[in-house]
Order: C-alpha cells, then structure tokens, then sequence
C-alpha cells in the first residue's frame, strides 16, 4: 500500500511540473508576443522566421541605397538645370554679339560670358553637402575641373568611373554621371569653346578690316554650334537621369509591396494570438490549481488512514 501510495505521489508531482512548465511557457508567450521562443520550440517555423527577417533586413539596405541614389541623382539634376540655364543665357549672348556693335560693347559681352563660364565650373564642380563632388568619377574627394594657367583652360582631373548603387537584388545604378561625358564630350569643350569666343570677342575689330570682322564672325557661329552640341548633350544626360530617377519610384513601390509581404508573412509565422493565448493561460491555469488542490486531498486521505 505504500509502495503504491508513493508511485501516486510521483505521479502527480510530475504531472503537476508539467502542467506548471505549460503555464509558464504560455506566460512566457504572452511576455514575449511570440509563440516561437525558441527553436525547438518550432524548428521550421523558425528557420523560416530567420530566413523572412534576412529577406526584410536585404530589402530595407536595398531601400536605403535606392535613397541615397536618389538624393545624388536629384542634386545632379538640380545642377544641370543650371547648367542649361547658363548655356541658354550664353546662346543668346553669342547671337547678340553677331549684330552691328562696337568694340566697347562686345568687351562688355565679353565681361558677361567670362561670368557664365565661371558660373559652369563653379557648377561642374558641385558636391553633394558632404565635400564629395557629384562629376568627379571616383576621384569624388577633389574638385574634378581645375583652371590650368599654361596652357590657359579648364581642365578635367577627375575619371569616367560610375559610383553603382544595388538598389535592387538585381539592379545595379549609376548614382552620378562623370564630368567629361556632360562638359567636355559630343564634340564640344564648352570651357575650351567659351575661353576661344572669350578672347575673339576682346580683340578690337573695328578697324581692322573685312577679313577681321570675318574671323570674328567664325568665331561667334562656330562658339553657337559647340554651345548648341553641349546643351544638347546636357539635355541628353539630364533625360537619363530622369530616367534612373523614375525607375528609383516603380523600384520602391515593388520593394514595399516585398517589405509588406514579408512582415505579413513574418507575423503569421511568429506573431502570437494573444486571445488563444490568453484562454489557454486561464484553462492550464485552473487545471493546475485543481490538481493541486486534489494532490492536497488525497494526501490527507492518506495520512489519515495510515493513523
């Protein structure tokens, strides 16, 4: 009888832990708001948690690049909208020296392009708030266009590298353009071009003779092309720009919808039901307080008849 007594006492004691683990475990739930608390718990299901939380920590990278390429890419924009503004001013400039002026007044036409063309350095070496300069390649860290003193001119000291951007899982973005391909391609150094119209525009010519007019005249048409094909290619960039900058929008709205699939998914996989949980706390709770109390009962039954 007594051999049989203890086994029962052992019994309900072991019982009683588990119950008491169960309730713990569902308090641990509730704590936590994860059903999962660890991997044993769920060994699947974790594995897919930690796969899902991987894939919305790559998507919030991919969305902080495509952030960063667009802050680039709008600054770059926003410079060459001046630059378009400034070669228009320099077109109309060059049209109104080819009238009937004076010397005195294309030396004033003079004075008003050398101040364009300092306005397009000034602009060609824009930088991005950070003291990184947008037309630099990769040589972002220095000024990319310097004015040499011999022989005079503007030149390039930057490279054509492109800074990439993985804005995507499959989608790798220039973020600037290089210096070179915008001012000094397509068959047109506008530095070069405006420095040569420059010094044509402040030789006196009014004395001179037809053949000195003529030259000066050459000067001014062959000025207006290269200054057309420049603000034609500036116009070129500029529309690629807008391009990369519109697939940056369509790039983050499917990269939300992604982001928001995933948390969905995620939820469901680990996010813990707090009503069920909150029924199951209360049954597993009040089944350990009944088999405590019958533990109690039944050991004073025990006691009782062994007196």
């Amino acid at each position: 009888m007594r051999i049989s007594t203890q086994s029962f006492y052992e019994q309900s004691r072991t019982a009683m832990g588990a119950q008491q683990n169960n309730l713990l475990r569902v308090q641990q739930q509730l704590g936590a708001g994860t059903k999962i608390l660890a991997p044993s718990d769920d060994p699947l299901g974790a594995t897919r948690v930690l796969a899902v939380s991987q894939s919305i920590a790559v998507n919030a990278q991919y969305a902080a690049s495509r952030a960063q390429a667009r802050q680039t890419l709008s600054m770059e924009e926003n410079a060459l909208q001046s630059v378009t503004t400034v070669l228009q001013t320099v077109k109309t400039q060059l049209i109104q020296a080819g009238g009937t002026l004076t010397d005195a007044d294309r030396a004033t036409i003079a004075t008003t392009l050398q101040s364009n063309l300092d306005q397009l350095q000034g602009l060609a070496n824009s930088d991005d708030g950070n003291g990184q300069f947008l037309f630099a390649g990769f040589k972002s860290g220095t000024a990319p266009f310097v004015r040499q003193p011999s022989p005079v001119g503007v030149s390039y000291v930057g490279d054509q590298g492109q800074r990439l951007m993985q804005v995507d899982v499959s989608r790798q973005m220039a973020g600037t353009d290089d210096g070179r391909s915008i001012f000094q391609s397509a068959g047109a150094d506008v530095f070069a071009t405006l420095d040569t119209v420059i010094a044509a525009l402040k030789t006196p010519v009014d004395n001179a003779g037809a053949l000195a007019q003529k030259n000066m005249m050459d000067a001014l048409g062959k000025a207006n092309r290269e200054i057309t094909m420049a603000h034609d290619n500036v116009l070129t960039v500029r529309s690629s720009v807008g391009s990369r900058l519109q697939e940056l929008d369509a790039l983050d709205v499917t990269g939300d919808s992604r982001t928001l699939f995933d948390k969905s998914y995620l939820s469901d996989l680990q996010d813990l039901d707090y009503a069920s949980a909150i029924a199951e706390f209360y049954q597993r709770q009040t089944a350990l307080q009944a088999s405590q109390q019958t533990f109690v009962k039944i050991q004073q039954i025990a006691l009782f008849n062994y007196l």
